[in-house]
């Protein structure tokens, strides 16, 4: 009868590990979830930041082409070699 209660209480033992194991692994499912969700979000988050900075750049550069555009010496150079305008006077340069 001693051999059969020993059975009983290894098995139970066993049992009980088997129940914290399971839960343990449920739990680490569970955070592994949500840290990949944290790390999904945290690559958006860097993308956003990239493309923000990209935007900033082109917005700048933008700004200072439109500078550029209202200084008369530069919308002359435009006309003459963009365009081929001449003042009054002048003789056309043709290549």
């Amino acid at each position: 009868m001693k051999k059969k209660h020993q059975r009983y209480k290894k098995r139970k033992y066993s049992a009980y590990k088997v129940a914290i194991a399971i839960v343990l692994t449920l739990f680490l499912l569970l955070i592994g979830n949500k840290a990949y969700e944290l790390y999904v979000l945290h690559q958006a988050i860097v993308n956003a930041e990239q493309i923000k900075q990209q935007l900033i750049e082109e917005k700048n550069m933008l700004e200072q082409k439109k500078t550029d555009l209202n200084d008369p010496k530069v919308i002359e150079d435009k006309a003459r070699h963009e365009l081929g305008l001449v003042k009054p006077g002048e003789v056309p340069y043709v290549s």
